[in-house]
């Protein structure tokens, strides 16, 4: 396509530059399977996860989405309390931006609507029956399920195609 200025000439937009990635971070890097890649490879996935938790904490969004969550819990307000997180088809957060910012996005609902400021005091995350908060994807590989579960987040391994019952005692409310 062409880019018109507002002088009326026209012009070829540059190609787009090549940016080279520091090979920790780099996403389309193989999964290393050795302990320090692992390691390695976890370590930049938090940061990238953590910065955009931190992103999306100090944002107008993340603002009215408290209002919002804080007036449903609202004694007048009829819902039940919101018992567990299911998070279906995030997408591969470890290299594709979106679903980075929607795991970001799962972790602050699960601290505002659960109370839970950081899974990683809670272990491996445990199974589905135990833990509030679930995650799915087929796409998920094992850097992804490690970090989900070094978060406090059950993973999945069966793939139900959306049909999920409440992980919540008594089968309360999930969102």
């Amino acid at each position: 396509f062409t880019i018109i200025s507002g002088r009326g000439s026209r012009r070829r937009p540059a190609p787009p530059k090549r940016v080279a990635m520091h090979a920790a971070a780099a996403p389309s890097e193989p999964l290393r399977r050795d302990a320090a890649g692992r390691v390695a490879g976890l370590m930049s996935l938090g940061v990238r996860v953590d910065a955009a938790v931190d992103e999306l904490r100090a944002s107008a969004l993340a603002r009215r989405l408290r209002a919002v969550l804080r007036g449903l819990a609202h004694p007048a307000c009829e819902r039940p309390p919101v018992e567990a997180i299911v998070c279906l088809g995030l997408g591969s957060f470890g290299t594709a931006t979106a679903p980075r910012y929607q795991v970001a996005l799962a972790l602050l609902l699960r601290e505002e609507l659960l109370g839970e400021a950081d899974g990683r005091a809670e272990g491996t995350g445990g199974d589905e029956a135990e833990t509030p908060f679930c995650a799915f994807d087929p796409c998920f590989d094992e850097l992804e399920i490690a970090f989900l579960r070094s978060r406090g987040c059950a993973v999945l391994t069966r793939n139900s195609e959306g049909r999920h019952s409440s992980p919540a005692p008594g089968g309360g409310s999930v969102l």
